[in-house]
């Protein structure tokens, strides 16, 4: 029993202890995920965050027929997204090899169906401003987005030693979190441009509610997956990431574009005030970034000797 009560004092001790002083300590303690969003690494987080929100766009635009949004799509994943990660790369000049294992590399599909995505999605700009429309281009161009959008989901998943990615359930969420932020971003552009919103808020009245249970779906599969996983959980439910998962991502990613939603229904869809529409859209985005943030900062390592802790 003492032994029992020893070991949970120095797992408790060490939850939330990411900053170590000693090389081997990786072996025995939870050690954070540093590579993906600190110092140069908050490039990644960006660049992830921007190529999918403007694959979401792009999609949307194409289902509404909006060459405006394919352009800011586009603009944001392949002018913004890019320079995310060139601004990380270190050797920018060896992109071009990045191709090269596409068979066993979500990195290597990514780069691969995000380069798709600028070379066709450019294609379909200059045939939809012209006048026409190919609906063969624009359901090759919706699949090359939904993959682009799940791409970062998956590279985060297939990492074994850190059980906070290593679920089925990220990728989706990150789909679902682009899909609710292109619709955001669209419904925008056509009060702007004067266009009929109600198909758009369709979407968002669907979206965002499956995002809102993804996530709790999320951190509950997290929880109960492995102590590695409970201590990164805890670490933004009690840790030095609270502030940022309770005030960024449930005050204002959920918790304020929900209560647009339910006030949106006293209204007929589209006709709801613009400023709303606003408020949810920074919100929604706001959301998005930071509950990518929560989950590429709060991710553990498995310790090598868990019999140590």
């Amino acid at each position: 029993m003492e032994d029992t009560a020893h070991k949970k004092s120095r797992r408790e001790k060490h939850q939330f202890d990411h900053v170590h002083s000693k090389p081997w300590e990786w072996m025995t303690n939870y050690t954070q995920q540093t590579e993906w969003i600190e110092g140069a690494g908050k490039f990644i987080w960006l660049a992830l965050f921007l190529t999918e929100l403007g694959a979401g766009i792009y999609f949307m635009s194409v289902l509404f027929t909006n060459p405006v949004g394919m352009l800011v799509g586009w603009i944001v994943c392949m002018v913004l997204g890019c320079i995310a990660f060139l601004m990380h790369t270190g050797h920018p000049l060896r992109l071009y090899r990045a191709p090269a294992r596409f068979a066993s590399s979500w990195i290597s599909r990514g780069f691969t169906f995000v380069s798709l995505l600028g070379l066709l999605g450019l294609i379909n700009m200059i045939v939809v401003f012209a006048g026409g429309h190919s609906i063969i281009l624009s359901v090759i161009l919706c699949i090359i987005s939904l993959v682009v959008m799940i791409y970062a989901g998956m590279v985060l998943s297939f990492n074994n030693g850190i059980p906070m990615w290593n679920t089925g359930l990220v990728p989706f969420s990150f789909v679902i979190a682009a899909l609710w932020g292109g619709a955001e971003v669209v419904l925008a552009l056509h009060i702007l441009q004067g266009l009929p919103v109600a198909g758009v808020e369709h979407w968002i009245r669907f979206l965002l509610p499956c995002f809102a249970l993804i996530i709790m779906l999320y951190l509950y599969n997290i929880w109960i997956s492995s102590d590695t996983g409970r201590a990164s959980v805890a670490r933004l439910l009690k840790g030095d990431l609270s502030i940022y998962f309770y005030v960024f991502v449930v005050l204002i990613g959920l918790i304020i574009p929900l209560l647009i939603l339910a006030y949106s229904y006293t209204y007929a869809p589209g006709t709801h005030p613009s400023s709303l529409y606003v408020l949810a859209l920074i919100c929604g985005l706001i959301g998005d970034l930071s509950v990518r943030y929560c989950i590429m900062k709060s991710a553990y390592y498995n310790p090598i000797l868990k019999t140590a802790i």
